[in-house]
């Protein structure tokens, strides 16, 4: 087939256009690429935290769950797929007192150091010191200056950033304590749970927990234990228990049928749909303990 030429100029401009598109794309490409690697890196526990770090973080900081939601930090297991997720963060925040000791196993993958919050908090301590700390928005709100901190080190080209966002998330965190106060005002003060993690809750909300079901996570309680719970129920005028998704009630059931009184839940680690963020988290079990 012979081209006359002004077919023949139309395809050499339709062939340098194409490539032209391609490089073009090429550059994009490659431009994205280079902004991706060139964001901070970081990895956080447990969700609470790791919602934490990301308020703070924005658009400037990767942040990677190394626990999923709906799993016991008591149980955890580091994945093949988690490991890759986690090969490029460049710090891991925990919580620390042996609730997440593997996050030393998890931030060894990329070498990152491991910054535990518990430093900067008040910790209670009575046989063993308490982890739950962050079930406290006031010590959330202690959390998030130290994320701060550790991104600024880190990050020290954002740092202007990174503290607007914490200052930001800091009073949206106080009006949210200042709600949850209210809501709870005129519930019953004295409460029962499953498990020994709501210390710090019950001491910001002015709660009183007279009662626990577990010993520890995963000990069934002993017939003693259970018929001093049963008479500390009854001289409470207790009507419910609060129990936790993340661990089984399999005895916690025929414990309160025969007691007739109701399970409700009281969530500490949430990253499910209506607790999917800290603050819904901590609204959340604020509305369990107002109903």
């Amino acid at each position: 087939m012979t081209l006359s030429r002004n077919n023949l100029v139309a395809l050499v401009c339709g062939i340098a256009l194409v490539i032209l598109v391609f490089i073009l794309l090429g550059v994009v490409s490659t431009k994205i690429m280079d902004d991706s690697s060139e964001r901070l890196s970081v990895g956080a526990t447990v969700f609470p935290l790791a919602d934490m770090v990301r308020e703070v973080a924005g658009v400037d900081a990767d942040v990677e769950l190394i626990l999923d939601p709906g799993a016991s930090p008591h149980t955890f297991e580091l994945s093949p797929n988690k490991a890759v997720e986690l090969a490029n963060v460049e710090l891991v925040f925990s919580i620390g007192l042996g609730l997440d000791d593997w996050a030393s196993g998890a931030a060894s993958i990329s070498g990152a150091d491991v910054v535990e919050l518990s430093k900067d908090v008040d910790i209670n301590c009575n046989v063993e010191c308490d982890p739950h700390y962050w079930l406290s928005i006031d010590n959330a709100v202690v959390m998030t200056r130290s994320i701060a901190r550790e991104l600024i080190a880190l990050d020290p080209a954002n740092a202007d950033r990174y503290r607007d966002r914490a200052d930001a998330y800091i009073l949206e965190l106080e009006a949210v304590s200042e709600f949850m106060l209210k809501l709870v005002d005129t519930a019953p003060k004295d409460i029962v749970v499953f498990h020994d993690s709501w210390d710090y809750f019950a001491d910001s909300m002015g709660l009183n927990i007279v009662g626990t079901f577990e010993p520890a996570p995963g000990r069934e309680p002993t017939p003693r234990q259970l018929a001093e719970l049963q008479n500390v129920i009854k001289s409470n005028s207790i009507t419910r228990v609060y129990r936790e998704p993340q661990l089984s009630e399999s005895a916690l059931l025929p414990f309160t049928k025969d007691l007739n009184i109701d399970i409700f839940v009281l969530d500490p680690l949430g990253g499910v749909a209506d607790r999917n963020s800290y603050i819904n988290l901590m609204l959340f079990n604020a509305h369990a303990i107002a109903q």
